[in-house]
């Protein structure tokens, strides 16, 4: 995708972000109509009970951030293990530092969900780092 204009900044959120990812770079403004963008957006939600919280991402965008050696077993993953369910205190923080480190990747954030009961990501699989080998079709 290439962004044209800065017309397209004022009118979109996701061209705002992808411009000043940009300009953090260090590249002009006015050589933005060439540059391709490649700026990938990773979607997160909170998952929360109320005794805990987790991050949920996918495995696939956690494995692009370099942080599936990193995940605790307090963590959870879906039955097919493409979903993950970090742990709020130990392994979110993780996944944010990466994503505040990466230079090709920004956050969009999703409309939290909480319950007041027993959150189902409690009866979820702990995450283990070897299940990736075991990922369903």
């Amino acid at each position: 995708m290439i962004l044209h204009s800065a017309h397209y900044v004022d009118q979109f959120p996701y061209y705002r972000l992808q411009f000043y990812a940009i300009s953090i770079s260090g590249i002009k403004p006015n050589t933005l109509e060439s540059i391709p963008m490649k700026i990938r957006t990773i979607p997160l939600q909170w998952y929360s009970d109320p005794g805990h919280s987790w991050l949920r991402v996918s495995r696939k965008d956690a494995d692009h951030l370099g942080i599936l050696n990193r995940i605790s077993a307090f963590s959870y993953q879906s039955e097919s293990n493409r979903i993950l369910y970090l742990e709020e205190d130990c392994d979110a923080p993780i996944l944010l530092d990466a994503l505040s480190k990466s230079t090709d990747s920004l956050p969009n954030y999703r409309i939290d969900r909480h319950t007041n009961k027993r959150s189902r990501v409690k009866s979820l699989l702990s995450y283990n780092s070897l299940a990736i080998s075991e990922i369903k079709p």
